[in-house]
């Protein structure tokens, strides 16, 4: 009986960790601001909208934060999209609200 529960509390520690190691590294990635401009149509009339937009023209850009405006027969495209790793300082523990711009995080 003890056994069978150390083993438990093993699995669920080893669960637990594993979850957290994923989430750190997905908090790595950076995203920038990118514009896409001249795009044919209006914002509720495009053949795709912006998120669509710049995961097709952009291989892997999860676009996110998108905004669409129109002008006359055109509209542009501003999302964020990952563009690489964020830089830590090394040997620091913990980010402050200022370490990174947050415009795109």
């Amino acid at each position: 009986m003890k056994l069978r529960n150390i083993f438990l509390l093993v699995v669920a520690l080893f669960a637990l960790f594993n979850l957290n190691y994923i989430s750190g590294q997905e908090s790595n990635i950076k995203y920038c601001p990118k514009v896409l401009t001249g795009l044919s149509g209006d914002c509720l009339h495009a053949q795709r909208d912006c998120n669509a937009e710049f995961n097709a023209r952009f291989k892997g850009a999860q676009a996110r934060r998108c905004r669409c405006d129109t002008t006359v027969n055109t509209h542009t495209c501003s999302c964020c999209i990952i563009c690489g790793e964020m830089e830590h300082k090394k040997n620091e523990l913990f980010l402050g609200q200022d370490d990174y711009s947050t415009e795109c995080l």
